[in-house]
């Protein structure tokens, strides 16, 4: 180790960053040549890859006049830069001249693109690793080697996105023709978003949409788990979408068993026993054998914290395996650094940092979250708002926020209790009264939209098959999750 160490350190630090000027030129002069060849180039190539920022300066103004539909060449771009001091050092408009008489081919042009962005991100590559270096040898008590990497894989992450096409301020007109076109989409039935797998929920939000944090929340017992998990298998089944489910609470297996029993309709107590006959052993290798195909990845270590999560979704992403994450739950994510006593800001810079990753990744980020025992003390027991466990913060930062409540749950944890000094016909009218609500709430779970950013908020009514711990919509008759 000291020897490679050692191999570093004298490497030498004044050799010149990748470049290649006679690249930059070419790609000019056949751009100058040809405006046409800037159809190939416009998604590959960018003002910042340029080495030298003079040709930078130039290719801007190319990019500017073909796109107002007018010609780019050594004339038109004379006005440009007649009182550029920096070109004027190196010709002026005479340079010009001589890049487009020296075009060889414009059939080069992507080729040289390609090269000029390589050169860009080796640049690039060389000043990460020399900040990298930097925050390594920097000791501070509020900033320590876990926070160096999370800033290391963030930045190596953003590196990959600058480099691939688009990205970056766009105008508001191109941002409007986007709304338009999911608005279009979304009339013909079709959402930008993954869908949940419950008709009702997607027709209200759209889907689950890409840069979005949705809190699902619930108290014990509820089905969140059993909600989320169902969102997730549906997006990766019927979807294709790869799912990072970060369990902090179960482990994997017990995740696995879950998802089999969703996808096979075998109770969870005969699979945890044991007690199964031929026929649910088929269903569950049948239910097996469906997630050979699926880029489902389970995370199930305790307590990790954001900067863990952030940098194994990193990782999927810039191997295109991750549509969605999950995060089971949020209450359980560590403290970042100097936030270990302080739950409240803890639980609001978690749920803060998960929004900007969903952004940053362009996934939607589906958490998972406790609520706290208020209402358990009301009468009324639907969740509100202000049940979220521990941080306002989770409402603000979340786009949208359903809770999952089973109001059949509460009835059969209440059974009258006859009073003594209750008469017959009273006792016999309460208790047929909470039959019926029994009834008439069996085999129903409620998702309340309790905030939607884009949308309106209301009570959503699905099935729930407390023995396979699976939502679904009413009357579907669908057996996919």
């Amino acid at each position: 180790m000291t020897a490679a160490l050692a191999l570093v350190s004298q490497e030498p630090e004044t050799r010149l960053p990748p470049h290649d000027f006679e690249i930059e030129m070419g790609l000019l002069a056949a751009l100058m040549a040809n405006n046409r060849a800037f159809e190939r180039v416009a998604d590959i190539a960018r003002a910042e890859h340029f080495a030298d920022g003079r040709h930078g300066r130039i290719f801007t103004a190319i990019a500017a006049l073909i796109e107002q539909g007018r010609q780019a060449n050594a004339a038109t771009l004379k006005s440009y830069f007649d009182r550029d001091a920096e070109l004027a050092d190196i010709g002026g408009a005479g340079y010009l001249a001589r890049l487009q008489a020296n075009a060889i081919t414009v059939v080069n042009a992507k080729d040289y693109a390609l090269r000029l962005r390589d050169l860009w991100m080796r640049r690039e590559l060389i000043g990460l690793a020399a900040d990298m270096r930097e925050g390594a040898h920097r000791f501070e008590v509020d900033h320590g080697a876990d926070a160096v990497v999370e800033e290391i894989e963030q930045a190596l992450f953003q590196l990959v996105e600058r480099g691939e096409s688009g990205g970056g301020p766009v105008s508001l007109g191109a941002a409007a023709d986007e709304a338009m076109k999911r608005a279009e989409a979304a009339e013909k039935g079709e959402f930008k978003g993954l869908r949940t797998g419950l008709a009702a929920l997607d027709e209200k939000l759209g889907g689950l949409e890409p840069g979005t944090l949705t809190v699902l929340g619930g108290r014990p017992s509820m089905g969140k788990t059993a909600c989320g998990l169902g969102m997730a298998l549906h997006a990766a089944q019927a979807q294709g979408a790869g799912v990072a489910f970060f369990s902090l609470e179960m482990p994997a297996a017990q995740i696995a068993r879950r998802a089999q029993c969703q996808l096979s309709g075998v109770p969870l107590e005969a699979m945890r026993t044991g007690r199964l006959g031929a026929d649910a052993w088929s269903k569950l290798t049948q239910a097996r054998a469906a997630f050979a195909d699926l880029a489902f990845a389970v995370d199930d270590r305790p307590a990790m914290s954001l900067t863990q999560i952030a940098a194994a979704c990193r990782r999927l992403k810039r191997k295109n395996a991750l549509g969605l994450v999950v995060v089971d739950h949020l209450t359980l994510m560590s403290a970042a650094r100097g936030l270990e006593s302080r739950k409240v800001e803890a639980v609001g810079y978690n749920s803060g940092g998960l929004k900007r990753l969903a952004k940053e990744l362009g996934v939607p980020v589906l958490c998972l979250c406790q609520l706290n025992r208020d209402n358990d003390k009301r009468e009324e027991k639907r969740p509100q708002l202000s049940d979220l466990r521990w941080s306002g913060e989770i409402e603000q930062d979340a786009d949208v926020v359903i809770f999952v409540h089973r109001e059949h749950y509460y009835l059969t944890r209440n059974e009258p209790v006859r009073s003594m000094k209750e008469k017959d016909a009273e006792y016999l009218d309460r208790r047929l009264r909470w039959n019926d609500a029994c009834d008439a709430h069996r085999g129903k779970a409620e998702l309340i939209v309790a905030k939607n950013r884009d949308g309106a908020d209301g009570v959503l009514t699905t099935a729930f098959d407390g023995p396979t711990a699976r939502f679904s919509d009413l009357d579907s008759g669908d057996d996919t999750p």
